[in-house]
């Protein structure tokens, strides 16, 4: 994994705060902590397009801290995109789930996850302060959210969610420091066998508050036992909170990763991350 080659690959105009995305026929979707859409980029036309995630009167794009919805993670399931709010400073707006058909998005769907999220500090005593849901994947009849241990608790782990049933577990995952710092989960896809995760390092102990950036960590994680393999650094100053799979060839993985520089600039990088199998 230490064999890697990251590099721009395209820069999205008009998208900031960017948290999460996903790849699929020459184009990838993204979302943003900051704002109320899902973006459509096309890499050989290079025009973006969107869609509205929740019909309301607020504002949708440019949200301050107070009012944004942090939308923060994205997975697909059965040709349905799920986009979770963090749940994180104990804000009702940052508890919503929208679906979104892959195929016709006017098809929509809203969810209230306080409840779960409430049951999930509850069950397994996480406080407020340290729950901030930054990573999703829907694989195998499961729902694994990643909480994002940026918390005076350094919460690392996984909430593993049974589709058919109500069993809930949360297997916390002991990650490591860049330069003194914490490392905590920022997102995850799923690839064959294993969970594929970014995780960063920014000193602050505050699920809300930003921090000096310290880098970003690629690892992963078994199935279904979900115990540490690998990681590696991949960047010593970027902070990198999403990450999609696009390709495998010649023995090397690609993905697509964003970034959230924490600025209120309309510009998005999208890297493309190579590595060895």
């Amino acid at each position: 994994m230490n064999d890697f080659i990251l590099k721009v690959v395209a820069t999205v105009v008009g998208v900031g705060a960017a948290s999460g995305l996903f790849y699929r026929d020459d184009s990838v979707y993204l979302i943003s902590d900051n704002t109320n859409y899902l973006y459509r980029y096309s890499l050989s036309a290079n025009t973006l397009s969107k869609t509205l995630l929740v019909d309301d009167d607020a504002p949708r794009e440019q949200l301050p801290k107070k009012q944004k919805r942090d939308f923060e993670a994205i997975s697909i399931a059965e040709n349905c995109f799920y986009i979770y709010g963090s749940g994180s400073g104990s804000i009702r707006k940052r508890n919503i789930q929208v679906a979104i058909n892959v195929a016709d998005s006017g098809w929509r769907m809203q969810n209230d996850l306080t409840s779960l999220y409430a049951r999930l500090r509850g069950l397994f005593h996480i406080s407020d302060d340290d729950f901030n849901v930054e990573g999703a994947v829907h694989y195998n009849g499961q729902t694994y959210l990643f909480n994002r241990g940026n918390g005076p608790g350094h919460v690392n782990g996984i909430f593993r969610l049974g589709a058919a049933t109500r069993d809930t577990a949360f297997i916390p995952v002991d990650l490591p420091k860049l330069e003194g710092v914490q490392t905590a989960f920022t997102d995850a896809v799923v690839l064959d066998d294993k969970l594929y995760f970014l995780a960063a390092a920014e000193d602050t102990e505050s699920t809300y508050h930003d921090g000096t950036v310290y880098g970003t960590l690629l690892g992963t994680l078994s199935l279904p036992d979900l115990s540490l393999q690998r990681c590696a650094v991949i960047s010593p100053s970027h902070k990198f909170e999403g990450l999609t799979f696009v390709r495998r060839d010649a023995k090397r993985l690609t993905f697509f990763l964003c970034e959230d520089s924490d600025t209120a600039g309309l510009e998005t990088n999208i890297y493309q991350l190579s590595i060895s199998e």
